[in-house]
């Protein structure tokens, strides 16, 4: 599959959601719901203040602190499978 631009972020298939647009997914966020499947943990900033429900757990998360522990979780269970 080649790369190719969509808006602000670009990546390398439809299917991996690059880093380079989480600041945009938090943008878009702040007037609609989103629901993203992520694969891998994308750094939304150190500092950086959200709301992100986790929909493996139906955790909720406000910060990298918070979501690093809960996303790793259900990452090393899908490395394992």
């Amino acid at each position: 599959m080649t790369s190719s631009r969509v808006g602000p972020c670009s990546g390398r298939s439809s299917f991996k959601v690059p880093d380079n647009c989480a600041k945009w997914i938090l943008k878009i966020a702040e007037s609609k719901n989103l629901t993203i499947n992520l694969r891998h943990l994308m750094d939304f900033g150190k500092d950086t203040k959200f709301t992100i429900v986790v929909g493996n757990s139906g955790e909720i998360v406000h910060s990298m602190k918070e979501l690093i522990p809960v996303a790793s979780e259900y990452l090393n269970k899908m490395k394992q499978e």
